[in-house]
């Protein structure tokens, strides 16, 4: 899940949140996590704050983390995503969304440098990316 969120950030370019989310547990076990995470999803997405800010997230045990940031750090545990060093963007409760910070936007841009020689065009950098964060 973490690597099609991230793949997601990077390919989409909308100006609304796309919220991921999933089940460590499955439905016919005791205690299953799929629709507390997905009221989870719904409520962030929903949230005016996470709303206006666009990105792609993922939503799991009551806490959304950017997909840019997230990793999973366990196969069953249901606190299974964590955000090294930035922690989640957000956490719910009972009552409200808890705003923790804003995500940091990141631009992919792809760039192709074209050098001319003679009469012939010699790529110099083909395929090289750079990342700009604002």
């Amino acid at each position: 899940m973490e690597e099609s969120a991230y793949y997601l950030d990077l390919a989409l370019d909308v100006g609304v949140p796309v919220v991921v989310t999933g089940a460590q547990r499955r439905p016919d076990e005791v205690s299953p996590d799929g629709p507390s995470n997905l009221v989870t999803a719904v409520r962030v997405f929903t949230d005016e704050r996470i709303r206006n800010t666009g990105g792609v997230y993922i939503a799991f045990d009551e806490e959304l983390h950017a997909a840019r940031d997230a990793t999973k750090r366990h196969t069953r545990k249901l606190d299974t995503f964590e955000s090294p060093e930035k922690g989640p963007v957000a956490v719910t409760t009972r009552d409200e969304v808890r705003c923790y910070r804003e995500p940091e936007v990141t631009l992919l841009i792809w760039m192709e440098v074209v050098t001319y020689r003679t009469s012939t065009f010699e790529w110099s950098n083909p395929g090289r990316a750079s990342v700009a964060t604002r």
